[in-house]
């Protein structure tokens, strides 16, 4: 019941204020996938979940989830803390089990937001969680929420444009033919050439 008033509170927030487009709705995953976007936003998270019709699970860090008033909405809207080290590997844990029960969860690659709106190097955690849950991947290309929205800004500005944009899922199978580490590498080098792809093709 939260999850779906906060969802609509957000939704509606966006479409007074900003105007939102949503690409590649045919990539749009309705089983058991991550979602990799790219972050350089507050907006980012919030912005995944209303663009897709069934509820998501977030991982956020740690930190967030301390503060006790914002850790009950978090949890309300599928978010789950991660930490550094072993913390990270139960994280892992944790959505590969999700995975297994046909949830999809949203994982952001490189682990925190850019500052600059540029595409920060892509961590491993991601396509060692696809290879090893058999979940395929799918980029999710953010643009225009840094402009609204940067590190480093208190408040969002008012007006502009944001799109989504759904890539190609990455298939683990497709990889199964190589080694474990180089398939982890080629995958990842695959993610990252996707988000960048996306980039260039829709400014």
């Amino acid at each position: 019941m939260i999850y779906n008033v906060l969802s609509a509170l957000f939704k509606s927030f966006i479409n007074v204020f900003y105007t939102l487009e949503i690409k590649g709705l045919e990539n749009q995953p309705t089983k058991a996938s991550i979602i990799a976007p790219n972050h350089a936003s507050f907006l980012d998270p919030p912005l995944v979940n209303i663009s897709h019709p069934i509820p998501l699970h977030f991982f956020a860090r740690k930190t967030l989830f301390k503060n006790r008033f914002l850790s009950y909405f978090l949890k309300k809207l599928y978010a789950h803390p991660v930490g550094p080290g072993s913390e990270g590997m139960r994280a892992l844990a944790q959505a590969k089990k999700l995975l297994e029960n046909n949830e999809i969860v949203v994982m952001f690659p490189e682990g925190t937001r850019s500052e600059d709106g540029t595409l920060l190097p892509l961590r491993r955690g991601v396509v060692s969680l696809s290879l090893k849950s058999k979940a395929p991947i799918v980029p999710l290309c953010i643009q225009g929420a840094y402009e609204i929205w940067p590190r480093g800004s208190k408040f969002p500005k008012i007006g502009g444009k944001i799109t989504l944009t759904y890539g190609k899922p990455l298939n683990p199978n497709n990889y199964s033919h190589l080694p474990s580490k180089e398939a982890a590498t080629q995958m990842l080098e695959d993610l990252q050439n996707s988000l960048l792809s996306m980039t260039k093709n829709t400014q």
